[in-house]
């Protein structure tokens, strides 16, 4: 997952200003996903999840990239 960190909400949601995000990758049964949305509701600390489907998953992790990305241009 990438831990985008706690940020300011752009309204107020059950009472708070403010949410610690993530982004999560994964790979589903879609007929899961009833019962993964129902398990999530279970968590007090979740407030908001939106899921939705990427065309294609990353290949890498994201300092990967950047890493990457930096050594292009060294060659």
């Amino acid at each position: 997952y990438i831990d985008i960190g706690k940020r300011k909400l752009a309204y107020e949601v059950e009472g708070e200003e403010e949410g610690y995000f993530i982004k999560a990758y994964f790979t589903i049964n879609p007929t899961h996903l009833k019962d993964l949305f129902t398990w999530i509701k279970t968590k007090d600390n979740v407030i908001r999840v939106i899921i939705t489907k990427v065309k294609k998953k990353p290949v890498t992790s994201p300092q990967r990239e950047e890493r990457r990305k930096a050594n292009v241009g060294s060659e």
